[in-house]
């Protein structure tokens, strides 16, 4: 197959992706010279090069020369997914049916599994086993192999084999500050299993506890991802580069879903905010929704969507008239608006002080509205979020009695949504 102008490209993406460099790819007839000029462009890649590329790669020869998917590769695949799914609903012989002469991990994983669905126990043993001699010792590929098999020694009653290999291979996620992870968490039940088979009921309770404590520290998807990330630095600056790649691969993939949660979150805070203008009577509803929205944000990891949320929410419980919660609301927010922009930090301040208004602290109100008024010099003239202050800064300053300070505010409005006020007019002098 001929290679197209784009073959070079696709063999450094996937390349980079999986954290390797040129000289992992190096083989009979593929030096790294010559892999930089196929992936540069300068040199085009022979028959025998897309072969041995692809099959370093973990790809199709069609798929490096011409970006296409050979329908023998989508085949399996789609067989590999539905055996995995086969196995997920309770059906561990289609599984092995559907599997059945499929080469790579997932396939392996799934028949090995099915296979202990089975009771078949000694096959699915030996193949666990086996997967862990190909791994390099005291790796993560090599502790998710261990995990695997730690499983079928208890199964089997081989408790001291399961509580030794389970030690050691808990001992590569710890190395790594990885207790919290879901594979470390799942190892250190099975172990913990293992421990109280074994009479040792404090021993078990201590390892949960400690996975608890490791597990509490990231509670979240964001944080989780966060962690991920650093592991896979930290494995990066210390050259191992496919561990890193699966690191960042698992944190790229909690980020996404926590931009996902996020993304629902703010949508339910947006419903919450036009429902309480749109259909005042149905106010205790928004502020469920964004009660609810505001509990999603708590664990995101997201400040200024979060702030945002508790002031529209502080507002609506002025409507409400609980101000003792909007007022903690709105202070809550105010402590995360140091770095946020100006516009969110004026808002907690107006809130501040229509929260103050309510109760009745006039001193109060007029503090939080002379910050605000004066943190509103900082946006340029014509932002919208500008506008609508002022105006709000005008209203609360009627509330207050003080019609000069609300006419000077409501010019301020004017001006920032691009009028033009005229100039007062100058008394004549008589000579």
């Amino acid at each position: 197959m001929t290679p197209d102008e784009q073959t070079g490209r696709r063999i450094r993406t996937l390349r980079v992706t999986q954290g390797r460099s040129q000289a992992d790819l190096v083989g009979p007839g593929m030096s790294a010279s010559y892999l930089s000029m196929i992936e540069s462009g300068s040199r085009a890649a022979s028959p025998a090069a897309l072969r041995h590329l692809a099959g370093r790669l973990g790809t199709t020869i069609e798929f490096l020369a011409q970006g296409h998917e050979s329908d023998t590769r989508t085949e399996t695949e789609s067989k590999v997914q539905l055996g995995l799914l086969a196995l997920r609903t309770g059906h561990p012989e289609e599984t092995l049916t559907l599997l059945d002469g499929l080469e790579g991990p997932a396939a392996t994983a799934g028949r090995l599994r099915a296979l202990e669905h089975l009771g078949r126990l000694d096959e699915a043993t030996d193949g666990h086993e086996k997967n862990l001699g190909q791994a390099e010792p005291d790796t993560l590929p090599w502790a998710e192999h261990a995990a695997d098999l730690v499983r079928c020694y208890l199964t089997c009653r081989d408790l001291h084999s399961a509580a030794e290999l389970g030690e050691r291979a808990l001992a590569v996620y710890e190395e790594r500050d990885l207790l919290w992870s879901h594979e470390a968490t799942r190892l250190a039940t099975l172990l913990a299993d293992v421990r109280a088979q074994q009479g040792d009921q404090h021993g078990a309770a201590t390892l949960l506890e400690r996975i608890g404590e490791a597990t509490a520290d990231r509670p979240t998807p964001a944080t989780r991802a966060h962690g991920y990330a650093h592991a896979a630095r930290h494995a990066h600056d210390q050259g191992r580069f496919r561990e890193a790649h699966a690191l960042s691969t698992k944190a790229l993939a909690m980020f996404t879903e926590t931009d996902r949660l996020l993304d629902a979150a703010n949508h339910r805070a947006l419903t919450g905010v036009l429902l309480a203008e749109s259909r005042p009577t149905r106010l205790h509803e928004a502020i469920g929704l964004l009660a609810h929205a505001r509990s999603d944000l708590l664990g995101l990891s997201a400040p200024t969507d979060l702030s945002r949320c508790e002031l529209a929410l502080a507002g609506l419980l002025i409507r409400a008239d609980d101000t003792a919660q909007a007022r903690s609301l709105a202070e809550a927010a105010l402590g995360r608006t140091a770095d946020a922009p100006c516009a969110h930090r004026v808002q907690a301040h107006l809130v501040l002080a229509e929260v103050s208004l309510a109760d009745g602290d006039r001193t109060a109100a007029t503090t939080a509205l002379t910050t605000a008024t004066d943190l509103l010099s900082a946006p340029p003239d014509g932002d919208r979020h500008t506008t609508q202050h002022w105006h709000r800064v005008a209203l609360l300053h009627q509330r207050l009695g003080s019609p000069e300070d609300a006419m000077h505010a409501y010019d301020q409005a004017l001006r920032a949504a691009g009028h033009t006020l005229a100039p007062p007019a100058r008394a004549r002098t008589t000579a």
